[in-house]
């Protein structure tokens, strides 16, 4: 976006123009024409162009007679109806640089998207880590019940079948916390997607970090009220995005409304014989 609106720029630089046409048959020089100088275009519409023209031979055409040593002149060219108000260059400019902006939307809602995707890792990371440490807790609490009930077993306070229930019971519980570690690596595994080192390298986290369960209750304390959130909205980089271009449309209509004016240019054109200039010198 930056680019063309650089190129849009260009459109109102300085411009140096040569121009060189001759034709030589049979050793005579039939016509020579020669015209150089300065274009400068505004951005207000008016247009200025200065320079030097000079033209010779045998069968030159009368419109491009010029006296011996050249002539100069001066253009200044001003629209006041059709290109007053905007132009094809003003329109691209002002698009460009509208562009710019709509671009910087896109790129903040790409930030924003990053951003949910690494906070929606890291709440599920998160999350994975309290299950893993409620089925760590539900194997130890199976695992005393089941000593309890082995050793009533043996005083003969409670049948035997009781231990097996308990035992089945402890099984089923490792088995949900092997799972839930699994799921702890995953999820750890897809967090380290987004972290990266200073050099640009991916990093791996480390199996000995744990998330912070304290952010859970500020997360609930932070929540914006539904005023904010609908303040929000306005400044959404997809909303902005979408009105930055609905801009752009409304200057290129504004471009064909100008089109549809009548063109009429006021030009002034004075000449400078270069040889009267000389002698004034």
């Amino acid at each position: 976006a930056k680019s063309i609106q650089l190129a849009a720029k260009g459109n109102f630089d300085p411009k140096l123009f040569y121009q060189f046409n001759d034709k030589f048959f049979k050793d005579k020089n039939y016509y020579q024409l020669s015209n150089g100088g300065l274009s400068i275009p505004t951005r207000y519409g008016v247009e200025f162009k200065t320079g030097y023209e000079q033209n010779e031979g045998l069968y030159l055409n009368p419109e491009n007679n010029t006296p011996s040593k050249g002539l100069y002149y001066t253009q200044i060219s001003l629209p006041l109806v059709q290109g007053l108000m905007t132009d094809e260059r003003r329109t691209i400019l002002k698009q460009s640089q509208i562009n710019v902006k709509a671009s910087q939307a896109e790129l903040d809602f790409q930030l924003n998207e990053l951003f949910y995707k690494a906070g929606k890792s890291y709440l599920e990371w998160q999350l994975s880590y309290m299950n893993l440490n409620i089925y760590r807790e539900a194997f130890e609490l199976a695992k005393q019940r089941f000593v309890a009930l082995k050793k009533s077993s043996e005083l003969g306070d409670r049948p035997s079948i009781d231990t097996v229930e308990a035992d089945i019971q402890v099984l089923d519980r490792l088995a949900g916390w092997q799972q839930a570690e699994v799921e702890f690596k995953n999820k750890s595994i897809q967090l380290s997607g987004f972290l990266w080192m200073e050099n640009n390298s991916p990093a791996l986290l480390d199996s000995s970090v744990v998330p912070d369960l304290s952010t859970i209750a500020s997360l609930q304390n932070n929540l914006t009220n539904q005023n904010e959130l609908m303040a929000l909205i306005d400044v959404h980089p997809n909303i902005r995005a979408g009105i930055f271009k609905l801009e752009i449309l409304n200057v290129e209509k504004k471009l064909k409304q100008e089109k549809l004016k009548p063109a009429i240019n006021l030009n002034y054109n004075p000449l400078f014989d270069a040889e009267k200039i000389g002698r004034a010198s």
